[in-house]
Protein backbone atom coordinates (compact mmCIF):
# COMPACT_ATOMS: atom_id res chain seq x y z
CA UNK A 1 0.00 0.00 0.00
CA UNK A 2 2.80 2.41 0.92
CA UNK A 3 4.67 1.63 -2.31
CA UNK A 4 1.51 2.30 -4.32
CA UNK A 5 1.00 5.62 -2.56
CA UNK A 6 4.62 6.64 -3.22
CA UNK A 7 4.21 5.71 -6.89
CA UNK A 8 1.08 7.87 -7.14
CA UNK A 9 2.96 10.78 -5.51
CA UNK A 10 5.82 10.44 -8.00
CA UNK A 11 3.42 10.34 -10.96
CA UNK A 12 1.52 13.38 -9.72
CA UNK A 13 4.69 15.33 -8.93
CA UNK A 14 5.99 14.67 -12.43
CA UNK A 15 2.74 15.51 -14.24
CA UNK A 16 0.81 17.90 -11.98
CA UNK A 17 0.92 20.63 -14.65
CA UNK A 18 -0.78 18.56 -17.39
CA UNK A 19 -3.26 17.12 -14.86
CA UNK A 20 -4.21 20.64 -13.75
CA UNK A 21 -4.62 21.86 -17.35
CA UNK A 22 -6.73 18.88 -18.43
CA UNK A 23 -8.87 19.19 -15.31
CA UNK A 24 -9.49 22.91 -15.91
CA UNK A 25 -10.29 22.27 -19.56
CA UNK A 26 -13.04 19.76 -18.74
CA UNK A 27 -14.44 21.97 -15.98
CA UNK A 28 -14.86 24.75 -18.52
CA UNK A 29 -16.39 22.35 -21.05
CA UNK A 30 -19.00 21.56 -18.40
CA UNK A 31 -19.45 25.29 -17.75
CA UNK A 32 -20.17 25.83 -21.46
CA UNK A 33 -22.86 23.14 -21.42
CA UNK A 34 -24.37 24.28 -18.12
CA UNK A 35 -24.57 28.01 -18.87
CA UNK A 36 -25.95 27.38 -22.35
CA UNK A 37 -28.62 25.18 -20.77
CA UNK A 38 -29.78 27.89 -18.33
CA UNK A 39 -29.43 30.68 -20.88
CA UNK A 40 -26.45 32.63 -19.50
CA UNK A 41 -24.73 33.12 -22.86
CA UNK A 42 -21.90 35.53 -21.81
CA UNK A 43 -20.48 33.01 -19.32
CA UNK A 44 -20.84 30.19 -21.86
CA UNK A 45 -18.84 32.28 -24.36
CA UNK A 46 -16.29 33.18 -21.66
CA UNK A 47 -15.90 29.48 -20.77
CA UNK A 48 -15.45 28.63 -24.46
CA UNK A 49 -12.59 31.13 -24.63
CA UNK A 50 -11.14 29.53 -21.49
CA UNK A 51 -11.29 26.11 -23.15
CA UNK A 52 -9.30 27.52 -26.07
CA UNK A 53 -6.75 28.95 -23.62
CA UNK A 54 -6.28 25.53 -22.01
CA UNK A 55 -5.71 24.01 -25.45
CA UNK A 56 -3.03 26.60 -26.32
CA UNK A 57 -0.13 24.63 -24.73
CA UNK A 58 -0.58 22.04 -27.51
CA UNK A 59 0.51 24.57 -30.16
CA UNK A 60 2.90 26.77 -28.19
CA UNK A 61 6.65 26.76 -28.80
CA UNK A 62 8.69 24.44 -26.62
CA UNK A 63 11.07 27.24 -25.62
CA UNK A 64 10.20 28.44 -22.11
CA UNK A 65 6.93 26.51 -22.45
CA UNK A 66 6.25 25.97 -18.76
CA UNK A 67 6.54 29.65 -17.82
CA UNK A 68 4.48 30.76 -20.84
CA UNK A 69 1.72 28.28 -19.95
CA UNK A 70 1.67 29.36 -16.29
CA UNK A 71 1.43 33.02 -17.30
CA UNK A 72 -1.37 32.29 -19.80
CA UNK A 73 -3.38 30.23 -17.31
CA UNK A 74 -3.02 32.79 -14.52
CA UNK A 75 -4.26 35.50 -16.90
CA UNK A 76 -7.25 33.30 -17.81
CA UNK A 77 -8.08 32.68 -14.14
CA UNK A 78 -7.93 36.41 -13.31
CA UNK A 79 -10.06 37.46 -16.30
CA UNK A 80 -12.61 34.67 -15.82
CA UNK A 81 -12.93 35.42 -12.10
CA UNK A 82 -13.43 39.15 -12.65
CA UNK A 83 -15.91 38.96 -15.54
CA UNK A 84 -17.97 36.05 -14.17
CA UNK A 85 -18.27 37.79 -10.79
CA UNK A 86 -19.38 41.03 -12.48
CA UNK A 87 -22.10 39.18 -14.38
CA UNK A 88 -23.27 36.66 -11.77
CA UNK A 89 -22.40 38.52 -8.51
CA UNK A 90 -20.20 37.45 -5.61
CA UNK A 91 -22.72 34.83 -4.53
CA UNK A 92 -21.68 32.30 -7.20
CA UNK A 93 -18.16 32.07 -5.74
CA UNK A 94 -16.14 32.55 -8.92
CA UNK A 95 -14.20 35.32 -7.16
CA UNK A 96 -12.54 32.60 -5.06
CA UNK A 97 -10.32 31.64 -8.01
CA UNK A 98 -8.71 35.08 -7.91
CA UNK A 99 -7.81 35.08 -4.22
CA UNK A 100 -4.60 32.96 -4.34
CA UNK A 101 -3.32 34.55 -7.57
CA UNK A 102 -1.18 37.42 -6.19
CA UNK A 103 0.90 35.11 -4.00
CA UNK A 104 0.89 32.15 -6.40
CA UNK A 105 1.93 34.25 -9.39
CA UNK A 106 4.73 35.81 -7.37
CA UNK A 107 6.03 32.32 -6.47
CA UNK A 108 5.53 30.52 -9.79
CA UNK A 109 6.54 33.18 -12.34
CA UNK A 110 10.27 33.64 -12.93
CA UNK A 111 10.24 36.64 -15.25
CA UNK A 112 10.24 39.82 -13.13
CA UNK A 113 8.11 41.86 -15.53
CA UNK A 114 5.45 39.17 -15.80
CA UNK A 115 5.62 38.57 -12.05
CA UNK A 116 4.88 42.24 -11.33
CA UNK A 117 2.18 42.42 -14.00
CA UNK A 118 0.29 39.41 -12.66
CA UNK A 119 0.79 40.38 -9.03
CA UNK A 120 -0.53 43.90 -9.57
CA UNK A 121 -3.25 42.78 -12.01
CA UNK A 122 -4.60 40.08 -9.70
CA UNK A 123 -4.46 42.40 -6.69
CA UNK A 124 -6.33 45.18 -8.51
CA UNK A 125 -8.88 42.65 -9.81
CA UNK A 126 -9.55 41.46 -6.26
CA UNK A 127 -10.03 45.04 -5.07
CA UNK A 128 -12.43 45.77 -7.93
CA UNK A 129 -14.53 42.61 -7.53
CA UNK A 130 -16.99 44.04 -4.99
CA UNK A 131 -17.60 47.51 -6.51
CA UNK A 132 -17.78 46.21 -10.08
CA UNK A 133 -20.16 43.45 -9.04
CA UNK A 134 -22.47 46.03 -7.46
CA UNK A 135 -22.28 48.44 -10.40
CA UNK A 136 -22.92 45.67 -12.94
CA UNK A 137 -25.94 44.32 -11.05
CA UNK A 138 -28.48 46.49 -12.89
CA UNK A 139 -27.20 45.32 -16.30
CA UNK A 140 -27.13 41.59 -15.56
CA UNK A 141 -30.10 41.17 -13.25
CA UNK A 142 -31.74 38.63 -15.62
CA UNK A 143 -28.65 36.40 -15.58
CA UNK A 144 -28.39 36.69 -11.81
CA UNK A 145 -32.00 35.60 -11.41
CA UNK A 146 -31.37 32.55 -13.60
CA UNK A 147 -28.26 31.74 -11.55
CA UNK A 148 -29.99 32.18 -8.17
CA UNK A 149 -31.01 28.49 -7.69
CA UNK A 150 -27.45 27.35 -8.35
CA UNK A 151 -25.43 29.95 -6.42
CA UNK A 152 -24.93 27.88 -3.27
CA UNK A 153 -23.93 24.80 -5.30
CA UNK A 154 -21.38 26.83 -7.28
CA UNK A 155 -20.06 28.58 -4.16
CA UNK A 156 -19.34 25.23 -2.48
CA UNK A 157 -18.06 23.66 -5.68
CA UNK A 158 -15.72 26.54 -6.52
CA UNK A 159 -14.45 26.65 -2.96
CA UNK A 160 -13.74 22.91 -2.99
CA UNK A 161 -12.00 23.01 -6.39
CA UNK A 162 -9.80 25.97 -5.43
CA UNK A 163 -8.80 24.55 -2.04
CA UNK A 164 -8.14 21.07 -3.47
CA UNK A 165 -6.16 22.25 -6.51
CA UNK A 166 -4.07 24.79 -4.67
CA UNK A 167 -3.55 22.42 -1.75
CA UNK A 168 -2.16 19.78 -4.11
CA UNK A 169 -0.07 22.30 -6.00
CA UNK A 170 1.38 23.76 -2.80
CA UNK A 171 2.40 20.22 -1.85
CA UNK A 172 4.05 19.74 -5.25
CA UNK A 173 5.71 23.15 -4.96
CA UNK A 174 7.13 22.23 -1.56
CA UNK A 175 8.47 18.92 -2.89
CA UNK A 176 10.01 20.69 -5.88
CA UNK A 177 11.64 23.27 -3.62
CA UNK A 178 12.97 20.48 -1.43
CA UNK A 179 14.41 18.75 -4.50
CA UNK A 180 15.91 22.03 -5.75
CA UNK A 181 17.57 22.65 -2.37
CA UNK A 182 19.04 19.15 -2.45
CA UNK A 183 20.25 19.62 -6.04
CA UNK A 184 21.76 23.01 -5.21
CA UNK A 185 23.55 21.56 -2.19
CA UNK A 186 24.79 18.59 -4.25
CA UNK A 187 26.07 20.86 -7.05
CA UNK A 188 27.82 23.14 -4.55
CA UNK A 189 29.66 20.19 -2.99
CA UNK A 190 30.52 18.15 -6.09
CA UNK A 191 32.76 18.68 -9.08
CA UNK A 192 30.64 18.94 -12.22
CA UNK A 193 33.07 17.03 -14.47
CA UNK A 194 34.05 14.07 -12.29
CA UNK A 195 31.10 13.86 -9.90
CA UNK A 196 33.33 13.60 -6.82
CA UNK A 197 33.45 16.09 -3.95
CA UNK A 198 35.10 19.48 -4.42
CA UNK A 199 37.05 21.91 -2.23
CA UNK A 200 33.88 23.43 -0.79
CA UNK A 201 32.90 20.06 0.64
CA UNK A 202 36.48 19.47 1.80
CA UNK A 203 36.46 22.59 3.96
CA UNK A 204 33.00 21.71 5.35
CA UNK A 205 34.25 18.21 6.16
CA UNK A 206 37.39 19.54 7.82
CA UNK A 207 35.49 22.11 9.90
CA UNK A 208 33.13 19.42 11.16
CA UNK A 209 35.96 16.94 11.87
CA UNK A 210 38.03 19.54 13.72
CA UNK A 211 35.01 20.51 15.80
CA UNK A 212 34.58 16.84 16.76
CA UNK A 213 38.34 16.44 17.28
CA UNK A 214 38.18 13.61 14.74
CA UNK A 215 40.64 14.88 12.13
CA UNK A 216 43.39 12.29 12.52
CA UNK A 217 44.85 10.33 9.63
CA UNK A 218 46.75 10.78 6.36
CA UNK A 219 46.55 12.88 3.21
CA UNK A 220 47.23 11.40 -0.22
CA UNK A 221 47.66 14.00 -2.96
CA UNK A 222 47.47 12.74 -6.55
CA UNK A 223 48.52 14.63 -9.68
CA UNK A 224 48.23 13.40 -13.29
CA UNK A 225 51.62 13.33 -15.03
CA UNK A 226 52.02 15.31 -18.28
CA UNK A 227 48.41 16.46 -18.21
CA UNK A 228 49.12 19.56 -20.30
CA UNK A 229 50.66 17.33 -22.96
CA UNK A 230 47.49 15.20 -23.01
CA UNK A 231 45.37 18.30 -23.61
CA UNK A 232 47.74 19.68 -26.24
CA UNK A 233 48.11 16.38 -28.12
CA UNK A 234 44.59 14.96 -27.95
CA UNK A 235 42.41 17.92 -27.02
CA UNK A 236 40.56 18.99 -23.92
CA UNK A 237 37.81 16.42 -24.44
CA UNK A 238 40.34 13.63 -23.98
CA UNK A 239 41.80 15.56 -21.05
CA UNK A 240 38.36 15.51 -19.45
CA UNK A 241 38.17 11.75 -20.03
CA UNK A 242 41.54 11.38 -18.28
CA UNK A 243 40.23 13.30 -15.26
CA UNK A 244 37.06 11.21 -15.18
CA UNK A 245 39.11 8.02 -15.45
CA UNK A 246 41.24 9.01 -12.46
CA UNK A 247 38.17 9.96 -10.42
CA UNK A 248 36.33 6.74 -11.27
CA UNK A 249 39.33 4.47 -10.65
CA UNK A 250 40.36 6.09 -7.36
CA UNK A 251 36.78 6.12 -6.12
CA UNK A 252 36.67 2.36 -6.63
CA UNK A 253 39.86 1.92 -4.58
CA UNK A 254 38.96 4.02 -1.54
CA UNK A 255 36.35 3.29 1.11
CA UNK A 256 32.98 4.96 1.15
CA UNK A 257 33.81 6.96 4.28
CA UNK A 258 37.20 8.15 2.94
CA UNK A 259 37.28 11.75 1.75
CA UNK A 260 38.09 12.05 -1.96
CA UNK A 261 37.98 15.45 -3.65
CA UNK A 262 39.09 17.11 -6.84
CA UNK A 263 41.48 19.73 -5.55
CA UNK A 264 41.79 21.68 -8.77
CA UNK A 265 43.03 21.16 -12.32
CA UNK A 266 44.55 17.69 -12.47
CA UNK A 267 45.08 17.35 -8.70
CA UNK A 268 43.08 15.19 -6.32
CA UNK A 269 43.23 14.82 -2.54
CA UNK A 270 42.31 11.78 -0.45
CA UNK A 271 41.99 11.87 3.31
CA UNK A 272 41.83 8.57 5.20
CA UNK A 273 40.98 8.68 8.90
CA UNK A 274 42.92 6.75 11.53
CA UNK A 275 45.50 5.20 9.21
CA UNK A 276 49.27 5.01 9.74
CA UNK A 277 51.71 6.63 7.33
CA UNK A 278 52.99 3.21 6.23
CA UNK A 279 49.49 1.95 5.42
CA UNK A 280 48.67 5.20 3.63
CA UNK A 281 51.83 4.83 1.53
CA UNK A 282 50.80 1.28 0.60
CA UNK A 283 47.34 2.55 -0.31
CA UNK A 284 48.84 5.28 -2.48
CA UNK A 285 51.05 2.76 -4.26
CA UNK A 286 48.04 0.53 -4.87
CA UNK A 287 46.17 3.48 -6.42
CA UNK A 288 49.16 4.48 -8.56
CA UNK A 289 49.48 0.96 -9.95
CA UNK A 290 45.74 0.73 -10.61
CA UNK A 291 45.79 3.96 -12.59
CA UNK A 292 48.91 2.95 -14.54
CA UNK A 293 47.03 -0.14 -15.70
CA UNK A 294 43.85 1.68 -16.70
CA UNK A 295 43.32 2.73 -20.32
CA UNK A 296 41.81 6.17 -20.79
CA UNK A 297 42.04 6.73 -24.57
CA UNK A 298 42.93 4.55 -27.59
CA UNK A 299 45.30 2.20 -25.75
CA UNK A 300 46.79 5.15 -23.89
CA UNK A 301 47.61 4.84 -20.21
CA UNK A 302 48.29 7.67 -17.82
CA UNK A 303 50.53 7.82 -14.78
CA UNK A 304 50.27 9.83 -11.61
CA UNK A 305 52.65 11.23 -9.03
CA UNK A 306 51.58 10.95 -5.41
CA UNK A 307 52.52 12.76 -2.20
CA UNK A 308 51.60 11.20 1.17
CA UNK A 309 51.81 12.49 4.71
CA UNK A 310 50.33 11.99 8.15
CA UNK A 311 48.72 14.68 10.29
CA UNK A 312 51.03 14.90 13.28
CA UNK A 313 50.20 15.71 16.88
CA UNK A 314 49.46 19.38 17.57
CA UNK A 315 49.59 20.09 13.84
CA UNK A 316 46.93 21.80 11.76
CA UNK A 317 45.64 20.18 8.61
CA UNK A 318 47.01 23.07 6.52
CA UNK A 319 50.57 22.18 7.51
CA UNK A 320 50.04 18.51 6.72
CA UNK A 321 48.40 19.32 3.39
CA UNK A 322 51.29 21.58 2.45
CA UNK A 323 53.74 18.77 3.27
CA UNK A 324 51.77 16.36 1.08
CA UNK A 325 51.98 18.92 -1.72
CA UNK A 326 55.75 19.21 -1.20
CA UNK A 327 56.09 15.41 -1.36
CA UNK A 328 54.04 15.47 -4.56
CA UNK A 329 56.43 18.08 -6.00
CA UNK A 330 59.38 15.83 -5.14
CA UNK A 331 57.69 12.91 -6.92
CA UNK A 332 57.05 15.08 -10.00
CA UNK A 333 60.62 16.40 -10.16
CA UNK A 334 62.38 13.09 -9.57
CA UNK A 335 60.96 11.03 -12.38
CA UNK A 336 57.15 11.09 -11.91
CA UNK A 337 54.94 7.98 -11.66
CA UNK A 338 55.98 7.42 -8.05
CA UNK A 339 54.86 7.81 -4.44
CA UNK A 340 56.78 10.00 -1.98
CA UNK A 341 55.82 9.87 1.71
CA UNK A 342 57.07 11.61 4.82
Amino acid sequence: MKATFEKIKRIYSASSGPIFIVGCFWIHVWFVWFFLRIGIIPIAVLSTISCIVYLMPLVMKKENLEQNVIFLIFCEIAVFSLISTMILSMRCGFFIYCLPLPLTSYIEINDTRRKKLLFLGATVAMLLLVPLSDLAGRFFSVYRQRMEPYNYMFLLGNFFVVVASYGMNVYVYMKRRERMVKETKYNSEHDALTGIHNRTYFYQYVADAVRRDAFHGCFIMVDIDNFKKINDQYGHDVGDVALQTVARTVKEKVRENDLFVRWGGEEFVIFIEKISLEDAEDKAEFIREALAGTEYHDSKYLTVSVGVTEIREEEGYETALKRADENLYVAKTTGKNKVVAS
